[in-house]
This record gives C-alpha cells, sequence and structure tokens, in this order.
C-alpha cells in the first residue's frame, strides 16, 4: 500500500515492505500537502499487537532495512520490546510540526501591488488561481509550479506565495475579466476565483495544537496528584548547560602551557599566588601545626594585567585539574537557574579534587547586595550570591579546592564575599614597571625577527620608555601590530621603526588621510601643543614630556602628548597644581599668541577642574572649605544624584574650585609670556617636522627643570 502527500518540498511515501513492520522513507519534492490525514492514518493504524516504527533519514533513496523481514508477532518466549517513545512524545512532535506549517502559512506571502501582479503574473501567464478573503480585501495567488517571476524561477513553498489587497472586492472580476479580454485568453484558460473566510487558514493548527496542549497539562496534572510528577530546576539547567572549561593534568590545552617562568612582571603577585601552590602540593605540612588552608584569593587590577594567565599557571604547577567558568554565566533570564549553576559548579570540583576553580568577572555575581528600602535590588542576582557564599563556607580544607577569581572592579563586591574564611587573600595585579614592561618586552619579541643591526635588548629598552602606563595585553598587541607592519611592507626583519609606527598606532589610531587639517588650524595646534610641552619643561613638579605630535589621527584628530609617570603615590599641594597648570597651559598658549582660544582645550578644562574639585572636596587642601572629604557622585562613598552637603557649602566649593582654576591659569601664562622664545622655538619644530621627542626637546632648550 502506497500512500502519496505533498508538504510543499518534501513528499512523505509510507510503504508497507515485506514482512510485518512500517518503514517511513523520506524523499524531497512534495506538493499540495494533507498533513493532518498523514498524521492521523499513522497514529491510528497501529495494530493491537503492537507496531515496530522506524524512521530512514536517506533522502530520495529506497531503504535497505526496508526489505528486511521482522518477525511479526515476537515468539511466545520472547516479550515485545517496549517503544522508547510514549503518547507525549508524539504529541509533542506534532504539536512542532504543526507550529512549523502554522509559521510557513504565515510567513512566505509577500505583497505585490495590482499593476506587479498583471505585467509580471496574469500576462505572463503564471497564475493559477485566486482566492479572495472577504474579511481582509486581500487576494492570494496561487501559481503554476515551476512560475517564473521577474525572471527567477519561484520555488516550492508551503501556502501561497504572493497576495495583493483591493479596496472593493465586487470589482475584482469585472477588472479582470477586462485584462483577460484584451489578452484575448479562452475561456477555458481563463483564471478561476474562488472566495472563503481567512479565519479558516490558521484555525486548523491552532484547534489541534490546543487540544493537545491541554491534553498534555491534564496528563501532567493528573501525575502531580498522584504524586509521580515533580517538577524541578534542574528539569531546565539540563537543557540550558553552562559553559564550563575543565582541563585535567596531562591535558594539552592552553593553561598547561602557561607557567611562572613564561610569565614576566607580576613579581609581588607571582609570590603570593606561588603560596597557594605549596598549600595544594604539601597540604599535611600545614595541618601539623593546626594551620587551615585558605579557600581562595581574590585578583584585582586593571584590563590586561594577566589576572586569568597567573590562575591558569597555579594550575600548571601545582600539577592538578583547572575549572574555568565566566561570571556572567551565571546571571540567566530564569529565575534560580544562577543558584542551581553555582551548585553544580561546586559538586564538579569536588568530584574532581584536589583542583582549582577559577571565576573570571567575579563583579558579575558577586555586586554588593543594596538596601531594598531605598533603591531596591535584584533577587535573582542575589540569590546567585548567596548560594555562592553558602558553597565557599562549604569547602573543607580536606576537599583540596580552591577557588580564584579576578576582576577589575574590587570597589563594588560584596563585603561578605571578601571576608576572611572565603577569600582570605587579596592580590593587586598593578600595572607592570618600566623594568617588568622591558620583561615583558623581551617575552614577546622572542618569536618576532628583528634587524640585526639591533639587539633585542635594545629594542626592549626602547620601547618600555615609550610605554608607561601600557598592560600586558597593550605590550602583546604592540609587537603584533609592528611583525604585521613589517608584513604588509614585505620585509624580512622587523626593525624599531616598526615597533614606533605600532606603539602610534596602538595609542592613537591610523593616520588620517582624508580631511586633513588647514594650514591655520596645523598652526594653532602647533602652539597648543607646544604650551604642554614647555610647561612640563619648565614646571619642576610637572611630568617629564615623552613626546608630542600634531599628526591628525582616528583616535586623536587634534594631535597628542605623552608624559612620563612619576612614581610617587603620594602628592603634595604644589605637585597638584603643576598638574593644573601643565593640563591648561595648552589654552594659555593660544590665547598668548592668537589673542584668542579655541574648543581644542575641552579635555584639558575637564581634567583641571577635577583636579580642583578634589583638592577642595576630598584632599582638605583649601581653608575655607577644612579638612573634609566629600565624594561625588561618581566616587567611593557616594551614591547618584545624592550629595551630604548643603548648598550654601557646595556653593563655596565651587567657588573655591574655579579660583584654583584661575590661579593655574594666570601661573601659567605668565611662564610662557616670559619664555616666548622657547615656545616658539617648538612650534616651528613641530610645524616642520609634526613631531617633537624627549631627546629633541633636550636638544632645543635645554634640560627639563626638576624639583630639588
Amino acid at each position: 500500500m502506497k500512500r502519496i502527500l505533498s508538504l510543499n518540498t518534501q513528499r512523505f511515501i509510507a510503504k508497507r515492505p515485506p514482512g510485518n513492520s512500517k518503514v517511513i522513507i523520506l524523499s524531497t519534492a512534495l506538493h499540495n500537502a494533507r498533513p493532518y490525514k498523514f498524521l492521523r492514518n499513522i497514529l491510528t493504524s497501529s495494530d493491537k499487537r503492537g507496531i515496530n516504527f522506524k524512521i530512514d533519514f536517506k533522502f530520495g533513496e529506497q531503504s535497505k532495512q526496508g526489505k528486511k523481514k521482522v518477525p511479526f508477532p515476537p515468539p511466545k518466549d520472547q516479550k515485545p520490546q517496549e517503544s522508547k517513545f510514549s503518547t507525549e512524545h508524539i504529541l509533542m512532535a506534532v504539536i512542532v510540526g504543526l507550529y512549523f506549517i502554522q509559521y510557513m502559512l504565515k510567513s512566505n506571502s509577500k505583497e505585490v501591488s495590482w499593476q506587479y501582479f498583471l505585467t509580471e503574473m496574469l500576462q505572463k501567464g503564471e497564475v493559477a488561481k485566486l482566492e479572495v478573503l472577504a474579511s481582509r480585501d486581500t487576494v492570494l495567488v496561487t501559481l503554476h509550479p515551476g512560475a517564473v517571476i521577474n525572471g527567477v524561477k519561484e520555488p516550492y513553498t508551503i501556502g501561497h506565495s504572493y497576495y495583493f489587497t483591493i479596496h472593493n472586492p465586487d470589482t475584482l472580476e469585472r477588472s479582470l475579466k477586462e485584462v483577460q479580454d484584451k489578452m484575448a485568453i479562452p475561456a477555458s484558460d481563463r483564471i478561476s476565483v474562488k472566495y472563503r473566510s481567512s479565519q479558516n487558514i490558521t484555525i486548523s493548527p491552532l484547534l489541534i495544537m490546543t487540544l493537545i496542549l491541554g491534553y498534555l497539562g491534564w496528563k501532567l496534572m493528573s501525575k502531580r496528584s498522584k504524586g509521580g510528577f515533580k517538577f524541578d530546576i534542574t528539569d531546565i539547567t539540563e537543557y540550558i548547560p553552562m559553559k564550563l572549561t575543565v582541563v585535567r593534568p596531562g591535558e594539552t590545552s592552553l593553561p598547561w602551557r602557561v607557567r611562572f617562568k613564561d610569565i614576566a612582571g607580576m613579581t609581588e603577585a607571582k609570590r603570593e599566588v606561588l603560596e597557594f601552590v605549596d598549600y595544594i602540593q604539601k597540604p599535611h605540612k600545614y595541618r601539623q601545626l593546626g594551620a587551615r588552608m585558605p579557600k581562595g584569593a581574590l585578583l584585582f587590577g586593571p584590563p590586561g594585567t594577566g589576572k586569568t594567565m597567573l590562575a591558569q599557571a597555579v594550575a600548571s604547577e601545582a600539577n592538578v585539574t583547572f575549572i574555568q567558568v565566566d561570571g556572567p554565566a551565571f546571571i540567566e533570564i530564569i529565575g534560580g537557574l544562577g543558584a542551581s549553576r553555582v551548585r553544580k559548579l561546586f559538586q564538579t570540583a569536588r568530584q574532581e579534587a584536589p583542583c582549582i576553580v577559577y571565576i573570571d568577572e567575579i563583579d558579575a555575581v558577586g555586586k554588593a547586595r543594596q538596601d531594598i528600602s531605598s533603591e531596591g535590588g535584584n533577587r535573582e542576582e542575589e540569590q546567585t550570591l548567596n548560594q555562592l557564599l553558602v558553597e565557599l563556607d562549604g569547602i573543607e580544607a580536606l576537599h583540596g579546592v580552591v577557588v580564584l577569581t579576578s576582576t577589575n572592579r574590587p570597589d563594588v563586591l560584596d563585603p561578605a564575599l571578601l571576608r576572611p574564611g572565603r577569600f582570605d587573600r587579596q592580590i593587586n595585579i598593578e600595572l607592570p614597571t618600566l623594568l617588568e614592561r622591558r620583561e615583558i618586552f623581551a617575552v614577546h619579541t622572542k618569536r618576532i625577527k628583528t634587524e640585526k643591526g639591533r639587539s633585542t635588548q635594545q629594542i626592549t629598552k626602547r620601547m618600555s620608555e615609550l610605554s608607561p602606563d601600557f598592560s600586558g595585553a597593550d605590550i602583546a598587541n604592540v609587537c603584533n601590530e609592528a611583525a604585521l607592519r613589517a608584513s604588509r611592507l614585505n620585509k624580512k626583519l622587523v626593525g624599531l621603526e616598526d615597533f614606533e609606527y605600532a606603539l602610534d598606532r596602538v595609542t592613537s589610531g591610523m593616520e588620517r588621510l582624508n580631511n586633513p587639517l588647514s594650514q591655520e588650524e596645523k598652526r594653532v595646534l602647533a602652539f597648543h601643543e607646544a604650551g604642554h610641552a614647555l610647561a612640563s619643561w619648565l614646571l619642576p613638579h610637572a611630568d617629564e614630556l615623552l613626546k608630542v605630535s600634531i599628526t591628525p589621527r582616528t583616535q586623536a584628530p587634534m594631535g597628542s602628548s605623552q608624559y612620563i609617570p612619576s612614581d610617587y603615590k603620594l602628592f603634595s599641594k604644589d605637585q597638584l597644581f603643576h598638574r593644573m597648570c601643565l593640563a591648561i597651559a595648552g589654552r594659555a598658549a593660544e590665547a598668548l599668541v592668537f589673542n584668542k582660544v579655541s574648543t581644542g582645550a575641552r579635555d584639558d578644562l575637564n581634567e583641571v577642574s577635577i583636579i580642583a574639585k578634589k583638592k577642595v572636596q576630598q584632599y582638605g587642601m583649601n581653608e575655607r572649605v577644612g579638612m573634609v572629604y566629600l565624594p561625588g557622585p561618581g566616587d567611593e562613598g557616594g551614591r547618584k544624584g545624592k550629595r551630604f552637603h548643603s548648598d550654601s557649602l557646595q556653593r563655596i566649593m565651587d567657588e573655591e574650585s574655579l579660583k584654583l582654576v584661575n590661579s593655574a591659569y594666570e601661573t601659567v601664562l605668565n611662564l610662557l609670556t616670559k619664555n616666548r622664545d622657547k615656545l616658539d622655538r617648538i612650534a616651528h619644530e613641530l610645524l616642520a617636522h609634526e613631531l617633537l621627542t624627549n631627546k629633541q626637546m633636550n636638544e632645543l632648550i635645554g634640560p627639563k627643570l626638576r624639583a630639588t
């Protein structure tokens, strides 16, 4: 017996081969489907003794298994094999199929105009029939198989491919008759027009799906009433897996290629985390004296300083399993899923012990819980955090599990997360110093072929001096950009000029070739940057100039200047005041030379205003305001939109801040006026070469004035 039905592009053939089993063979290219009758026949034609269903997904081929005879009914001494698919599974498959059909019926139609229908479809003889939906004033167009519309052959689709709207359904047949009369189409070949309600397009799938869902709901509730049905969050988590990276000893993965000897810089941080290696390898040494092994450590610092690499190195040195997960992986839209994932993480850790669990970006799940009475809170995040705290308390020393986490924002973490007994150690990973930058450059230049005339030590020494405040990731990016530039220029070796170009590209972007500055703008910019450079050289407490450029770049369209930061951690009033003078020196140079100012000093004014406000409000360096700390909205201890002082005190602080800014401006303006000849020399040098380095400044106006 053979049944043939079509679902637009696929043909289902149900054929009973020799024997008593049913084999369903799927092939392509179906047309004019009647899926509900097909499903009804399949679901209702089963024998009481049971039918074995098999599905062969080899499209267009006869199944070889279909020719195999299967004994039916089974022997008496053999019990029939139970089907793996229950009634609920079959009904759910039917729902999915109906939903797919419903979606295809709704989404495959494209609206066209009446004129397009006439010229591209009707006049070319591609229309098979028209159906009018009176309730929506819509006409559905059915094309002949293989119709060509606008030069493109139309594929077979479920439903109607095109439709157009009409204002008056009564005039459709009259207009259609007039057009076909002009085309001299015989009466036997004319297009038929049928009328039907729009509701019968979707009522059948919706009705069937509603009945099936109602039946499934009744089944579930009946199971629950009998105590056989229990719903748990794990039923959902099985289908929403968490991305968990587990690397065991001996596996050739990235963490096992990272050792402490491969990590340059981070001298203090490596010394602290090295203790955890000893804790894991020799726990008995500490237990004998009654010591408790630390449960974990928090690694915090600026981005790109190597926090993740350091955690991987700890696992590599200790030769234990390394489990890594990202903090945002705990946060999902489904409530309770985060807490479930925390439990699963620590369950895996106990099974893999001894091991190291590393949670990257812990601030995504460990933010401080807020006061509900004032600003409300996020219950899902707090529930996840509470579960994390419980799991940390549940880690015993005998488990051999150490938890390492990292963040760029330690100030937003919940205090309960940082207390002793959870994260016992808090390790600050700072930006590398000059010597550490040299070590990092040496590591990354090992794989780069450099010029023979210049040693690697010379390149690393020069580049470490030109890259203050660079992280390890920034340095790696510079070395890679240098190698890329040399490759683009078809060089066989990478030179120092390639590294310097890469440094400029990383800090300021590519050089702008379109929309160059006019000569007048270039002159204003040259004197502006010359003001900064001269103030840096003549103010003893100001940072020393490294280089200044007036070349427009994508990230610095008005030029840029770079300074060598001081190693001071504490700053006096004079040091802060000289920083203010340095920041506003460009505006003062413009006013001195051109007797007018431009908008180029916007960022400078922002910097000088911040320093002035902090001197008055937070550092206690103003006699009128006094020794107080009054945080702003974005400062530690402050709240957005709130302040803890009066309007009169705020007015006094604003007045004192403005006095400081004006005083810095007058000071640097007088300094530039007295050294106008040096200012002109620096500006002319910039106009000629667009770049001025520290060495050239020494040759141009002498050594920098330093504080005694």
